[in-house]
Parts: structure tokens; C-alpha cells; sequence
């Protein structure tokens, strides 16, 4: 699944780099892009791959998730 994480509070390349970072975390994750200019990323992951998950990652870096939009790949 192709999904779409809106993120606030990413800044710069740096913050980018550590959202990436922690999306690769997760198992199974091929990430598309982080951007700090569209806050957002894109992933693909499997359907198993929870959006509590994918939240917890990048809210332990100190980053605010507005929203988890999902479609098929």
C-alpha cells in the first residue's frame, strides 16, 4: 500500500533525515519521500504494517502526525 503521513514540526533536511530514519525502522517499509516543504511522507508498506506503528516512530522524534491517508500501490 502506497500510504501518506502528514507531518508538522519538520523544518529542514536534517529533520527529513530523521523522520527517513525512523521509517526505516519499521520492517517492510520502502520509502517513496520525506519532504520538510509538503509535510509529508510516502511509503510503501505492507498492509500489516499498522498506522499505530508508523506514528510512534515519528512521534518518539518529537514530530506531530495530522493524518495516515492509505490507497493501493
Amino acid at each position: 500500500q502506497k500510504i501518506t503521513v502528514s507531518i508538522e514540526g519538520m523544518m529542514c533536511c536534517h529533520c527529513e533525515a530523521s523522520v527517513r530514519e525512523a521509517l526505516s525502522s519499521i520492517p517492510g517499509i520502502e520509502i517513496i519521500s520525506v519532504s520538510h516543504e509538503a509535510k509529508c511522507a510516502i511509503v510503501i508498506a505492507p498492509v500489516s504494517v499498522k498506522d499505530k506503528s508508523l506514528k510512534k516512530v515519528i512521534v518518539d522524534k518529537d514530530y506531530k502526525v495530522t493524518s495516515i491517508t492509505r490507497e493501493r500501490a
